[in-house]
């Protein structure tokens, strides 16, 4: 079955994978998740534009790496969470 997803288009600022732990009361670990930043310009009400970073996890930010400052496109698939759009990484390997 085929998926249509979007595709964000924006310029790859960084890459970056978070910092891991554990947590003190359950022993859980947590962190380690890949992630790339991507910035958006997003079209206001009153047609002015703004700036925003999109960050996304990712199977892997190395393949990104190389492209940090180019213009990139990536497929995301879009919630809703507290009345905000919230983008997520819909390539292969999620």
């Amino acid at each position: 079955m085929d998926t249509n997803w979007l595709l964000l288009n924006g310029t790859l600022s960084n890459v970056l994978e978070t910092p891991t732990g554990t947590n003190r009361e359950t022993g859980e670990r947590y962190g380690g998740q890949h992630q790339v930043q991507v910035d958006v310009w997003k079209t206001l009400r009153n047609g002015q534009q703004r700036k925003d970073t999109e960050t996304l996890t990712v199977p892997d930010y190395r393949p990104w790496e190389p492209h940090i400052g180019e213009q990139v496109q990536v497929p995301v698939g879009v919630s809703v969470w507290n009345g905000q759009l919230r983008f997520f990484y819909a390539g292969a390997n999620r």
